[in-house]
């Protein structure tokens, strides 16, 4: 089966680290880089088993990005935030294409956003797919 870092970017995040990770624990590799946390973000990584690296300076949001999957340790990278979550539907989905290596060199993976608890289905919202999912020898 093919090998894969999932990786995420945090500051302060110590609200929604644990939930975040717990839908990460069937991917060989789980990387937070950090960037200035003053919470518990980094030890209850670490408690849950996450690689957890400190990013020295903040160049943006994408220089951060690019630096996590710098450090990770598997070509496929999934590219998460701490305030998202993975449904059993979409774990199982990703560990099937796994075990087909993954078929493309990349994938976008559609994400559903929510405001005050409801789904927001208007707007765009509905069709928002970012790129989450991809080989990082084809880049990233």
């Amino acid at each position: 089966m093919t090998q894969l870092s999932a990786v995420l970017i945090t500051k302060n995040e110590s609200s929604n680290i644990s939930d975040c990770l717990k839908t990460l624990t069937w991917a060989d590799e789980i990387l937070v880089l950090d960037t200035g946390s003053t919470d518990d973000t980094i030890s209850t990584a670490e408690a849950m088993g996450a690689k957890v690296a400190r990013l020295e300076s903040w160049e943006g949001f994408g220089k951060a990005k690019q630096r996590a999957v710098e450090l990770a340790g598997h070509d496929w990278i999934l590219s998460i935030d701490a305030d998202e979550r993975l449904s059993p539907e979409l774990i199982e989905e990703l560990i099937a294409l796994r075990k087909r290596d993954f078929e493309a060199k990349a994938w976008h993976i559609k994400r559903r956003s929510y405001y005050l608890g409801k789904a927001i289905r208007y707007c765009g919202w509905q069709n928002d797919a970012p790129l989450r999912l991809f080989n990082r020898k084809f880049g990233g």
